[in-house]
């Protein structure tokens, strides 16, 4: 485990430490829960503490594995009701996150520090506490899932005092006036299962040939999936000559925990419709409106609840023997909804609401899974296929876009004005048109990209560009205000030669419209290797040329109303190199970078020079008028004082600091 992080300064030796805590200081590996996550209970041999119908004769299996339940009159099936467990307890109940080493407390160098407070996730299940799978979904109950959510977050001060916090509730909210607390607001807690580990989830099947009776029949329906008596036996079939019982599927179905992982398929235990965090005030420890700053809730957009009594957010099937899904993990846990609420002291009133509407686009990808259906390879008949040994499995693989941005900013009588954006996409996901509506004023805006042109020329650049599939950058930008075009840019991309002898694509002309396109533009004529611009002419023909040094990474000086070759001039004479030579020297001569301002060759034009600490930030700044700006920095790279000299006279007695930080710690 992580025990601390400490940030080593500079020349002073400054230093910054962080200090972890955990809820516990090690692991006891021994069993696991449903998910196969680690619960630190010895018994490992338990599928699930869960009771299923099968045709299975408990005397001819260890009563260290399987034992009889009675039945209730409930029980519609013919078949026995066993559980594969030995023990009256639950061994596959998940463990909290005092047992698992959670992070619990982080110091800081301050000597404040902040306590995390980690729960156990929850949801509705369709498995009871004494095994039972629970046919009406309004009567499943809650219960505790694998891993952890955070129910609150705390900040202290280096006494000790509680601070702020931040208090975190699952599920819907709702509002109890006349309860045992005047104006209680409570939340069920509970969100819904990814996978609910029922025995079905467990059930796996050695047929090619599976009857949807018998995953049925596990459960305690019927046959046609439903809470009624049976008519028959699934797991018997009928000789058409003899008329005589056949048990097919009696020893066909087995069960595995593995089963169960492959089909969550590392996809979260639980996901919530609802989160609702709470602002807590200095000090307080109830999320009541008196107590809290302000709320706000989170709603998500996860998978419907199918109709059908399945706890599966995505429906499963069997194919062949195995039984698969159509997984969309893109779709999980989408922000469709977030509203801010402020705290008057009675009541939340409304203050920000934003809403999300989201497309899904994806498709299936299809893969094999080894299956055999004989059980061993030792014997395979000569009427043997392929599909009698792999099974084909499906993911959908996609992605999820913003269609509609809604937001709305309220009054402090909870008045609304509503902000409404709506977007359109082409291949790539890159936004092609953006529709906005705001009191009144509507506005579009679109956006074009390097494409191949369906009809007319393609200009050569563009065709070079999506030949080397430079397809992001965008070409043009319109702007329409009701009804009417007002706004626009364009930019023409270029090739500009490096001395490496590569060439780069890069933009060369930026229009500030679109109409005119002989006037209202810059250019860049020239970049250096990294793409770094090196001369600019503005819509006014103003050249203004960039020089670059610390390996071409940092700007050093602007020089405005030169062209690059008289900054050419100047650099050679007084660096003594050119100035891509320059670029890529380590750190600049100072002292030469400030006579440059005084070279001939410049005395029309306007210099502005910089020094860096690389990694760090600027270190000094001179305007074209010579002044300096100094910046200082501490061993950890924070700002410690800005300051100039009096009349650029470098002297401690001139030394005016226009601003110092002074940061203090505890030991």
């Amino acid at each position: 485990m992580l025990d601390c992080v400490t940030l080593l300064g500079g020349n002073d030796a400054s230093s910054e430490t962080y200090r972890c805590g955990y809820t516990s200081s090690y692991a006891n590996f021994g069993g696991t829960d449903h998910w196969g996550n680690l619960n630190f209970r010895s018994n490992n041999y338990d599928v699930a503490y869960m009771n299923l119908f099968v045709g299975f004769d408990v005397s001819r299996a260890s009563s260290s594995f399987v034992t009889d339940v009675p039945k209730d009159e409930n029980d519609l099936s013919p078949l026995d009701k066993v559980r594969l467990s030995n023990v009256p307890y639950n061994t596959r109940k998940p463990a909290g996150p005092e047992s698992h080493c959670v992070l619990r407390k982080l110091t800081y160098p301050t000597g404040g520090y902040t306590e995390f407070d980690f729960e156990n996730h929850k949801f509705f299940s369709f498995t009871d506490d004494d095994g039972d799978y629970i046919h009406d979904k309004k009567k499943r109950v809650k219960t505790e899932a694998t891993g952890f959510r955070i129910r609150e977050i705390v900040n202290y001060t280096a006494e000790g005092v509680r601070s702020d916090s931040k208090h975190y509730c699952y599920g819907k909210t709702e509002y109890e006036e006349n309860g045992w607390e005047i104006g209680r607001y409570y939340h069920t807690g509970a969100g819904e299962p990814t996978l609910d580990p029922t025995i079905q989830t467990y059930m796996n099947y050695q047929s090619t040939d599976l009857p949807m009776s018998v995953l049925n029949m596990v459960l305690g329906l019927d046959p046609n999936g439903q809470y009624r008596s049976f008519k028959s036996n699934p797991f018997m079939s009928y000789s058409p000559s003899g008329g005589y019982p056949v048990y097919t599927w009696e020893w066909e179905c087995t069960f595995s925990a593995f089963n169960f992982q492959r089909l969550l398929n590392g996809r979260p235990a639980v996901v919530y419709p609802e989160v609702t965090v709470y602002y807590l005030k200095d000090g307080a420890t109830q999320f009541s409106p008196e107590n809290c700053n302000g709320k706000t809730v989170y709603q998500y957009d996860i998978y419907e609840a199918m109709q059908n009594d399945t706890a599966f957010f995505e429906k499963p099937q069997y194919y062949g023997n195995v039984l698969w899904y159509e997984g969309e993990k893109y779709r999980y846990n989408l922000l469709k909804e977030q509203t801010d609420y402020m705290s008057n002291g009675r009541e939340y009133k409304l203050k920000r609401r934003e809403s999300l509407i989201w497309r899904y686009g994806g498709s299936s990808v299809i893969d094999w899974e080894y299956s055999n259906s004989y059980g061993t390879p030792s014997f395979v008949p000569a009427t043997a296929v392929l599909g009698n040994f792999y099974t084909s499995t499906c993911q959908m693989l996609g992605h999820s876009l913003l269609y509609e941005r809604k937001v709305t900013t309220y009054d402090e009588s909870e008045t609304g004005i509503t902000d409404t954006e709506h977007y359109t996409y082409l291949s790539g996901n890159r936004m092609r048109w953006k529709e906005r509506n705001a009191g009144g004023l509507h506005r579009e805006t679109n956006w074009e990209y390097p494409a191949i042109a369906r009809t007319g020329t393609t200009p050569d650049i563009v065709r070079k560009m999506v030949e080397k599939h430079i397809f992001n950058p965008v070409l043009k930008e319109i702007q329409n205000q009701n009804s009417y075009n007002y706004e626009g840019n364009r930019r023409e991309f270029g090739e500009f030669p490096t001395e490496s002898g590569d060439t780069l694509i890069l933009p060369a002309r930026f229009y500030q419209t679109i109409y005119d396109p002989s006037s209202h533009y810059s250019e860049v004529l020239v970049y250096s290797s990294n793409g770094n611009p090196r001369e600019v002419v503005s819509k006014d023909k103003l050249h203004t040329v960039y020089l670059w040094g610390y390996g071409d990474r940092y700007l050093i000086a602007e020089i405005k109303n030169a062209t690059l070759e008289q900054v050419e001039t100047a650099v050679s004479s007084v660096f003594g190199m050119t100035s891509s030579a320059l670029a890529k020297s380590t750190t600049p001569d100072t002292a030469k970078l400030k006579a440059l301002r005084n070279h001939t060759s410049l005395s029309e034009a306007h210099v502005t020079t910089f020094t860096h600490l690389p990694l760090v930030g600027v270190t000094s700044i001179s305007d074209p008028s010579g002044k300096t700006s100094y910046y200082d920095y501490d061993g950890l790279g924070r700002l410690k004082a800005n300051y100039y000299y009096e009349g650029n006279v470098v002297d401690e007695s001139k030394k005016r600091v226009v601003q110092e930080y002074d940061y203090h710690y505890r030991n």
